[in-house]
């Protein structure tokens, strides 16, 4: 006997243990199908272009647990939006993604778009140049042929086109002539985007009625095969595998259920009799899955210790035909956060079993035994392919992360940073709307409109380019002074963490409730003790958290604030440069003058005077000329002191002077965080070293030293990030900290583009680069004030700041800062 009828010989002769392990090996094997799910959509994406001659294709896939459509895998031209794009699936319909639309319309539809349109994701529209798309949206889909995951052919559907000549939005009818819906036997697990790229209106390519014909006939064939390869698959596995160990008629699957808001992602059932009675089933409350939860024991009907039947317990299960019923609960989530990152309790998520017979039953002990038996090995089963779904999800969070870094870093346009953040921070988590307001930490206020990302629910929040003025409500300056996250899992909590202590709650009221906002991370953004902003990330569900993914989040806000701080650092630097050049427009316009002058009265002398002729009068003009040149020469260098006054005075903005005690090695180590990620420079790795001590220490740490903080803290700036401008890849940077009886010394060492022997004086010299650095890192940039300044400063307080050739080799520059000890 093969199938039900071995299964069946099984039970009767007493060797359910055997059909259990025969069973459990088929859910281990289909869990082992997930570690193919990049080949396969890779796979599939590649011969969708290939026969049909798209520009790209991608593919989105459902993620029920955490009920979100994320853009899988793509290939093709313009790819960069591939495992970025993300977004949920529990908002209404007028905040719904284009990709979640597709996946819930009911009827099942395409859709050829060609150009914008208002449910796309405007972050990845824009930043990736999808204005030029023209593209299509169709449904991955797959039947439940009674519980079993089946492939849907083409042939069961006729295409409707709202407008037969030029279609746009196309139904997918069944044959027999009933539209389909959502809870039919048909499931969507995804959508499958193709397209064309077009460079110019003149060969701009369209998708056509006949592409669409044949990419659905593809689609239908290859969601069969993604679908095996995901965790449905594996939860149909043990819905199958439980119905035949126990010789029901009918299994249903639920995972993993919110006892809080009553809602589960899957709901997968397997018998032939009973299509329709568990399929909708999920625990009522004080219902047989509830107590199964609640004791995490199984529980059965009819109970014989109690007595209980199904038509006391579910009349409607018993007007349906079903005599018995089983519920069995599995551990399968158990991760908490810490109770300091909330604000608010966290909902606790469970799993359940039913198994459902359609004639009168007792539950035998053997039974009973054999199927926790088997719900132990599921268990394990199941776990780990939750393990690897829950990897894969990190690791492409950590991907997604480090790409992130690389094009906030690039960002040149601050205004345009912002927005970056807010985009990636919704795509990352597959939020619905993310805020970034921008704060000044030194005036303890927001200075400009929040940028947001997201689809807006009302006409409460302002354009990024409104004034200021014009929006007066920000979220409470006390956010900022948040080390960790902040979740909120109520309307009512987010609302008390906005509201200003003195400010009004109606505002927030407003906004919290018309944007349908239930859960919250509310992130300070900031690199070590400087806060630049905050960042709001609001989720239309409710939404539980990970280690993992606070860790990220953490980590994003971190990169943030890095960005953030690295713009700020480049705006004054800009402003600094700015007021430089109107200082230096009136000279070097007089000295062109000048030029101009010596260059007409040479061709003056040369067609006035005649052969032989000394020419004398001529001469004494071209002198007059250059003694006028000479005179604005020295003018310009009069004017470097004025320069270096003014920048010291924009120095004083952001660093105040003041005599106090502050550890080397820590302030080394901040500074070198501060550069190095500004500079792109994470090849590079940080060494402290303490040297000689032949001075006294006391009871203290011989790092601290006593002086002026601000001017160290300067020096220090510019020599680690001239260390990062110029040193070699994979290097070493060394600090080393000597104490002396009347002084201290900080080395500086770094390996990178060397300084010839006749600059050792010179690179201190005002306006003035070292050759080789000018060759080998044009593109850094610079204007050769950086270390005169250092030396002005360190000779302002008593000390010096000099440069130390190492005979070792060329490429190692150390520049040695000294102290008087105080």
């Amino acid at each position: 006997m093969t199938g039900t009828g071995q299964e069946a010989n099984y039970r009767n002769n007493g060797n359910t243990s055997i059909l259990v392990l025969k069973r459990a090996q088929i859910i281990e094997s289909a869990s082992s199908r997930l570690l193919d799910s990049d080949n396969v959509a890779e796979s599939i994406c590649n011969e969708v272009r290939n026969r049909l001659h798209f520009d790209f294709a991608a593919i989105q896939l459902i993620d029920f647990e955490q009920q979100t459509i994320r853009t899988v895998y793509g290939t093709g031209l313009e790819t960069g939006w591939y495992n970025v794009a993300s977004h949920s699936l529990q908002v209404e319909k007028k905040f719904r993604d284009i990709q979640a639309d597709i996946a819930l319309a009911d009827p099942l539809c395409i859709e050829l778009i060609d150009g914008f349109d208002p449910r796309f994701d405007a972050f990845i529209y824009g930043k990736y140049g999808h204005e030029r798309f023209s593209r299509a949206f169709l449904p991955l889909v797959v039947r439940f042929d009674k519980g079993h995951i089946a492939e849907a052919s083409f042939a069961d559907f006729v295409l409707e086109p709202d407008i037969p000549s030029a279609p746009r939005r196309i139904s997918l009818v069944q044959e027999r002539g009933k539209k389909t819906d959502a809870s039919s036997e048909f499931q969507v697990i995804g959508t499958l985007e193709v397209g064309y790229i077009n460079e110019s209106m003149s060969k701009h390519k369209v998708v056509t009625w006949s592409d669409i014909e044949l990419v659905f006939e593809l689609a239908c064939k290859y969601a069969y095969t993604l679908c095996q390869s995901t965790l449905l698959s594996v939860l149909e596995a043990v819905a199958k595998s439980a119905k035949e160990i126990a010789g029901a008629d009918c299994a249903n699957f639920i995972f993993p259920f919110d006892l809080s808001d009553r809602l589960h992602a899957y709901s997968v059932w397997s018998g032939q009799s009973l299509p329709g009675i568990l399929r909708d089933v999920k625990p009522r409350r004080n219902g047989l899955g509830e107590k199964a939860i609640a004791s995490g024991r199984p529980q059965f009907l009819p109970d014989t210790k109690t007595g209980h039947t199904i038509s006391e317990f579910n009349p409607q299960l018993h007007r349906a035909g079903v005599k018995a019923m089983a519920a069995y609960p599995l551990d399968l989530l158990s991760e908490r956060l810490p109770d300091r990152l909330h604000s608010g309790k966290a909902p606790r998520k469970h799993a359940v079993l039913y198994v459902a017979f359609t004639h009168d039953h007792i539950f035998r002990e053997e039974e009973i035994e054999g199927t926790k038996l088997f719900m132990n090995l599921a268990r394990d089963a199941v776990r780990h392919a939750l393990y690897y779904v829950d990897a894969a999800r990190a690791a492409r969070q950590l991907t997604n992360l480090q790409e992130i870094a690389k094009a906030l870093a690039n960002e040149a346009d601050e205004g345009q940073l912002l927005y970056s953040i807010a985009g990636h921070s919704l795509n990352l988590v597959s939020a619905d709307m993310v805020l970034v307001f921008e704060y000044d930490q030194d005036q303890r206020r927001f200075v400009a409109n929040p940028v947001i990302s997201g689809h807006r629910g009302t006409a409460l929040l302002p354009d990024s380019e409104s004034p200021f003025s014009s929006f007066p409500h920000t979220p409470s300056p006390r956010l900022a002074g948040s080390t960790d996250p902040i979740i909120t899992y109520s309307p009512e909590k987010l609302v008390e963490q906005l509201r200003d202590d003195d400010g009004e709650e109606e505002f927030w009221v407003r906004l919290v409730k018309g944007e349908q906002i239930r859960t919250c991370i509310i992130c300070p953004l900031r690199i070590g003790d400087i806060v630049t902003g905050i960042m709001l990330i609001a989720f239309r569900r409710s939404q539980n958290f990970s280690e993992h993914e606070i860790g990220v989040i953490k980590s994003l806000a971190s990169t943030a604030g890095v960005a953030m701080q690295r713009r700020r650092l480049l705006r004054a630097r800009d402003q600094d440069l700015l007021a430089m050049a109107h200082q230096l427009r009136n000279p070097l316009t007089a000295t062109s003058a000048d030029v101009s002058f010596v260059r007409e009265a040479a061709e003056l002398m040369l067609r006035r005077a005649p052969v032989g002729d000394p020419a004398i009068s001529e001469f004494q003009e071209l002198h007059l000329a250059f003694s006028k040149i000479a005179e604005r020469v020295a003018s310009l260098d009069a004017l470097c002191d004025g320069i270096y006054t003014s920048l010291s005075r924009s120095l004083g903005r952001h660093y105040t002077p003041s005599v106090g005690t502050i550890n080397v090695f820590s302030e080394a180590q901040r500074t070198f965080n501060l550069v190095s990620s500004s500079r792109g420079r994470s090849d590079i790795e940080l060494v402290l070293k303490m040297g000689s001590c032949d001075g006294p220490t006391g009871d203290g740490d011989p790092n601290d030293i006593n002086t002026d903080v601000s001017v160290l803290k300067n020096v220090l700036y510019t020599l680690l990030d001239n260390a990062c401008k110029y040193a070699d890849k994979n290097s070493i940077l060394t600090v080393e900290h000597n104490l002396h009886v009347d002084s201290s010394r900080i080395f500086v060492k770094s390996s990178g583009v060397p300084i010839e022997p006749s600059e050792e004086d010179t690179i201190f010299w005002k306006f003035k680069r070292g050759k080789r650095a000018c060759e080998a890192r044009s593109s850094v940039g610079g204007i050769g004030l950086g270390l005169w300044v250092a030396r002005e400063l360190m000779r302002m307080i008593g000390g010096d700041l000099r440069f130390v050739r190492e005979p070792a080799t060329e490429r190692l520059s150390t520049f040695v800062m000294q102290f008087d000890r105080r």
